[in-house]
């Protein structure tokens, strides 16, 4: 009975995490890797957004569709090259290895590994985008007061070179 339970408790410690031996910019690269696709995406589609009132400008001044249109593909070829940029994954790397430790990141990578880690993977660029969403309609709604505060700071303080 007791050789039973040995085995099983090593046999499920093996399922729960993979032994991994490698140094910490190993993991860090393989973390990288298996968290970039559906991050990339949703940087994607925050930079985009990120990018619209821009669009929107031109919209309202007036030019014409197949401007807006030009606009948007260099849009689309700034976010791309930036997410193509081959220091982007280096550097990282560098960020996870100077934050965590090889256990630190050793559990990371188990935990993506795991069903809930790979829904989490799945789900956390919506959540983010989704706050950033939430983000940008509350400092919308802020923008105002926010605005008319710098213009009474300013007004009530005068900036020599403003004046010339």
């Amino acid at each position: 009975m007791i050789i039973r339970l040995l085995l099983l408790s090593m046999v499920l410690s093996s399922c729960a995490t993979k032994t991994y031996l490698g140094d910490e910019r190993e993991i860090a690269q393989e973390l990288v890797k298996i968290t970039s696709e559906d991050s990339n995406k949703a940087a994607k589609v925050t930079m985009k957004t990120a990018m619209s009132p821009l669009v929107q400008s031109l919209k309202d001044q007036g030019y014409e569709a197949a401007t807006i249109l030009e606009v948007n593909y260099a849009i689309d070829e700034y976010i791309n090259n930036f997410l193509s940029d081959p220091t982007l994954n280096s550097q990282i790397v560098d960020l996870y290895v100077g934050e965590f430790s090889l256990d630190e990141l050793q559990a990371i990578l188990d935990f993506y590994q795991l069903p809930v880690g790979k829904k989490t993977l799945k789900k956390l660029p919506a959540i983010m985008q989704k706050s950033a969403d939430i983000g940008f309609i509350l400092g919308q709604k802020h923008h105002g007061a926010f605005a008319e505060k710098i213009d009474e700071i300013l007004l009530k303080n005068s900036c020599e070179k403003c004046e010339e």
